[in-house]
């Protein structure tokens, strides 16, 4: 039902857009345009461009927000959603019309004026609909993040014994492996799949989410630096201020990514390593 509303959302969304893009000049009232022919081709064209525009921006969106978070890569996630989402998407859009224009309307865009008086509008609605799928994207976040609270706050006090985990059961292959929790340096989520890297700097797969191994594991061994990470106290080196009251955490063995601790979580990770 959810996918079915949104993909609703998505077709009144290009409709608007198309029919706004068709007004820009124009002396007739909509009312007038409603009743020549003309405008419903160019409209309804134009709509299709406005739905694939927004499946990609979509697209693009989901797969930046999988390998470049906007909390934990700042800088090269703003650079990249300017390049792929912004530039990228303007000029797909420039050749998407011109096909409309060739193809659709039987005109050649280069004898009209779309390039100085319709593109721009394209423009502005290219950056408002990423800011729309980053409002979507706190949206979803704060969620997670409520969902993540609320369930810790619910679950069974990590501090009964029995819970504590003192083998994890990894794979390798079609191996299952038992590792000492004493031997794991950092558990990791990378896609959709979940790592363990041990001290001697060997990489498991574990079946367990994160939040299942951090209800399992010694919370004075063991720290959740954010949702991607739960680190061993021995692997943390060192850690430095990082912009916006983040930190930066330095480990052994260097992970593929840095580990950087928001400003919300950073005062609990000083709090940790303060015994």
């Amino acid at each position: 039902m959810h996918r079915f509303k949104y993909l609703w959302w998505k077709i009144v969304a290009a409709l608007l857009c198309a029919h706004f893009i068709e007004m820009i000049g124009r002396r007739e009232s909509t009312l007038e345009l409603w009743l020549q022919s003309f405008y419903y081709k160019d409209v309804l064209s134009g709509a299709v461009v406005a739905w694939l525009l927004l499946e990609y921006l979509e697209w693009i969106g989901k797969r930046l927000d999988r390998r470049y978070d906007w909390f934990q890569a700042s800088v090269k996630r703003m650079l990249l959603q300017l390049s792929f989402g912004i530039v990228l998407c303007a000029i797909l859009a420039y050749v998407l019309v011109n096909l409309q224009f060739a193809f659709v309307l039987d005109q050649h865009m280069e004898q009209t004026t779309w390039f100085y008086y319709e593109f721009p509008f394209v423009v502005l609605l290219i950056v408002f609909f990423n800011l729309i799928y980053f409002a979507r994207y706190l949206f979803a976040r704060a969620n997670r993040e409520l969902l993540e609270l609320t369930s810790r706050q619910t679950s069974v006090p990590r501090s009964i014994v029995s819970q504590r985990r003192e083998v994890l059961h990894v794979k390798k292959g079609n191996n299952t492996i038992p590792v000492s929790v004493a031997q794991v340096a950092y558990i990791y989520k990378e896609g959709d799949y979940n790592f363990v890297r041990t001290v001697a700097d060997e990489i498991y797969r574990v079946d367990q989410t994160l939040e299942e191994l951090e209800n399992q594991l010694c919370e004075r061994d063991f720290f959740r630096a954010n949702r991607q990470y739960i680190v061993q106290l021995k692997a943390c080196i060192s850690f430095s201020p990082e912009t916006f009251g983040k930190m930066r955490v330095a480990l052994n063995p260097e992970p593929a990514v840095p580990l950087i601790i928001s400003q919300k979580r950073a005062p609990a990770f000083r709090k940790w390593l303060d015994r």
